[in-house]
């Protein structure tokens, strides 16, 4: 036994057989990272032999029957990929299905093209080539072993280290394992989740094409009916040890090899055949229950996660998505759904629901009631505590104190002493005590029509002696709740997220709190800058941003999740949006859309664009001025789209959520042909034009900005038509504007 365990010629074929297990196995791992359980194995690594020896032979090349076996692997997950992934199809079933096709169709196969049962073998039928390895050669009993094996051998063992490399520090292979453990979050993060399934599926069935190549032309290039004798359930054995670890493949495809080669080697010495290959299955289900155990036997620490000691949950900037509106992508969760997720949270510990502003305004509550409903609708929504947003003053600063007292949690300024909100408040939760500070955005002024009569504190300064404050309080945790976040721009695909700005605001004080929860960019960060967790989840209840934090209170892990399923919001406000959705205004053939940087001046795509042409006619103007930012209030840009339109009927709704302002007044200015071209070249402004001159239409907000950077001043006149109204007109139209 002894001389069998350490003979060249048994580990020689040890590594061979190794081979097709390995390949299998890295298969079945991108398709369970993928998050699809492919038993189908098996059937595809029987069609892949019968393809690799009947392309090797009609070809007499090893070539196309290596190509032919990767065929029919992508073939056989493809089939999966289609049945489970486009078609929701049960997993389990479907890959039964292709096992018992796989087994029962190649006999058919095999009679109909080389008219022969049970198997079929050929000159013909070109094996793989060994190649021999310099160096190697030279050494005894490891030029044996090592040297002279297949050429998919050495792959296999360069295609383990390329998944590790891969799905460890790639960004797509990172995009890979978010589709696999939370394929919600992925999504909402811009990454086309079944796009991406589906390629793990079919790269994973290449890989199982190699096995099935390895395993019928590596030694005899011959095909037998179920040659595979159960390796790709041996192999998904081998994907369910290994875990998360993709290293443990290649040790793992050793020791069943292993047993496998061994098994075989000592029928010669009178062991029955039956007990030989029934050794590979026995040594999987005994590794499989030993592992088990090992778990158990580290304990429950070992095994599950630690309970959270407490849980902050945030949001920002719903800007009154009650309802679940359509996207360019879909649709939004809504409050219903959103509220139901922070409920789900606060039920399994102590959780702090913390909102980062722009909460109550936008959309059709706060439109028809001056601004108030948004507050009284956001108390039912239910968060502990928020910052005031900048559109939180949209109307005037004694509607803000008066919607705080409508609110059950404090809504926070810090460095707005004049608004009269409170600077912070102290929360104590499950025997933690939790002490928040909340800031506006440092751009209020220049973002709302009321001018201060104190300007703004600085943020560093006064989140730096809160935090002091809140800790000799005996505070366990400070949070900062601050509406300013990570910048973005539209990327190649979805969005490109720059926190450098943000970062270097933050420098002087991040360390002074335990977790950040950001907003007001409409961009998305869930991480650490300057090693502090930063929380910043996709707007309009897209999603929420939680990080948990252990028993000594320390930040354990951060994450986002999507609230679900969409549910229309009963709450205040609902019959209002009910009638807004049930008043037609008129249609559109396409859809529109406002994507920064594209289509600004076609109003047959652009959102902004259409806007500004809408103003341009109705107020009898040569030239329509629309800011692409002033229509950034339908879904946050996870495709980097801010506003969607969909074709079809536009209610008054739709209006009324995608033009929320106080003021949607239009003031008319003449401009000249090298005002037009200087504004033409801002990617933020929407410019449609019939003439190189003329009248101008545009925003009373846009106004100042505009004559600003013409650097010149600019005569206004207040138009008759405002945006609302102008928009109304041109749906009613029937067509498109100018």
């Amino acid at each position: 036994m002894i001389d069998l365990l350490t003979s060249a010629v048994i580990w020689g074929r040890t590594l061979d057989a190794a081979t097709c297990l390995l390949l299998v196995a890295l298969g079945g791992y991108l398709c369970i990272r993928s998050g699809v359980f492919n038993i189908a194995l098996e059937g595809a690594m029987i069609f892949a032999c019968f393809a690799a020896v009947a392309c090797s032979h009609w070809a007499s090349a090893w070539g196309l029957g290596v190509l032919g076996g990767v065929a029919a692997g992508v073939l056989v997950t493809g089939v999966l990929a289609l049945a489970c992934v486009y078609l929701h199809a049960d997993v389990l079933l479907v890959g039964l299905a292709l096992n018992l096709l796989g087994l029962g169709a190649t006999p058919l196969l095999l009679q109909w093209a080389f008219d022969i049962r049970g198997g079929f073998t050929s000159p013909d039928v070109r094996p793989l080539p060994h190649l021999g390895l310099p160096g190697i050669d030279a050494i005894p009993w490891l030029d044996t072993v090592i040297s002279g094996r297949t050429v998919l051998t050495y792959a296999a063992w360069l295609l383990t280290a390329v998944v590790v490399i891969w799905l460890g520090h790639t960004r797509s292979g990172l995009a890979l394992r978010a589709v696999g453990l939370r394929e919600e979050i992925a999504g909402a993060s811009g990454v086309p989740v079944r796009r991406t399934r589906a390629v793990a599926l079919l790269a994973g069935g290449a890989l199982v094409g190699l096995g099935g190549v390895q395993l019928a032309l590596g030694d005899v290039a011959q095909f037998s009916e179920n040659m595979t004798s159960g390796r790709g359930f041996i192999a998904l054995a081998m994907v369910l040890i290994a875990g998360r670890r993709a290293w443990t493949l290649l040790p793992l495809s050793v020791g069943f090899a292993v047993f496998d080669v061994v098994g075989l080697s000592l029928q010669s010495e009178g062991l029955p055949s039956e007990l030989g290959h029934v050794l590979p299955y026995a040594a999987a289900l005994a590794i499989l229950l030993l592992a088990r155990l090992w778990s158990r036997r580290r304990g429950p620490g070992a095994s599950m996660p630690e309970i959270p000691r407490l849980r902050v949950v945030a949001t920002n900037d719903l800007l009154g998505s009650f309802h679940p509106w359509p996207t360019s992508y879909g649709r939004l969760p809504g409050g219903a759904a959103l509220r139901d997720a922070v409920l789900r949270l606060k039920s399994q510990g102590p959780a702090l629901w913390a909102d980062a502003g722009d909460f109550a305004q936008g959309g059709v509550i706060s439109t028809l009631t001056g601004g108030l409903g948004g507050f009284t609708a956001m108390d039912e929504l239910g968060p502990d505590v928020a910052a005031a947003g900048n559109h939180e003053f949209d109307w005037g600063t004694a509607t803000v104190r008066q919607g705080a007292r409508l609110l059950s949690a404090p809504l926070l300024c810090a460095n707005h002493p004049a608004a009269g909100l409170p600077a912070t408040a102290a929360f104590e939760l499950g025997g933690v005590t939790a002490g928040v500070v909340g800031c506006t955005t440092p751009d209020l002024f220049r973002l709302i029509r009321e001018r201060p009569e104190v300007p703004l504190a600085g943020m560093a300064g006064v989140i730096g002696r809160a935090a002091r404050t809140l800790r000799g309080e005996g505070c366990d945790l400070v949070i900062a709740i601050v509406h300013d976040g990570v910048d973005w721009r539209p990327g190649p695909r979805g969005v490109r997220h720059l926190p450098a700005r943000f970062a270097a605001a933050i420098r002087p004080w991040a360390h002074l709190v335990d977790v950040i929860v950001a907003g007001h960019t409409l961009g998305r960060w869930i991480g650490t800058l300057h090693g502090t967790p930063v929380l910043q989840p996709w707007a309009f209840g897209q999603e929420i941003g939680v990080v948990e934090f252990d028993s000594a209170l320390k930040p354990a892990r951060m994450y986002a999740e999507t609230p679900g399923p969409p549910a229309p919001w009963h709450g205040h406000g609902g019959d209002l949006i009910a009638a807004a959705r049930s008043r037609v205004v008129g249609t559109l053939a396409r859809p529109l859309r406002n994507r920064l940087g594209t289509d600004r001046s076609l109003p047959a795509y652009s959102l902004p664009a259409y806007v500004a042409a809408a103003m341009a006619g109705a107020n009898d103007c040569d030239i329509g001025i629309f800011g692409c930012w002033s229509i950034a209030t339908g879904q946050p840009p996870l495709d980097g789209v801010l506003a969607w339109l969909d074709a079809g009927e536009v209610t008054e709704a739709d209006v009324l959520r995608l033009v929320p302002y106080s003021d949607d007044s239009v003031v008319l200015a003449s401009l000249t042909e090298s005002d037009l071209a200087r504004l033409r070249r801002r990617d933020d402004l929407a410019v449609w034009a019939r003439a190189p001159r003329g009248r101008a239409a545009m925003t009373r907000y846009a106004s100042t900005e505009i004559a600003a950077h013409l650097g010149r001043p600019l005569e206004f006149e207040p138009a008759d038509t405002g945006v609302r109204p102008s928009l109304r007109i041109a749906l009613s139209e029937g067509d498109r504007p100018g």
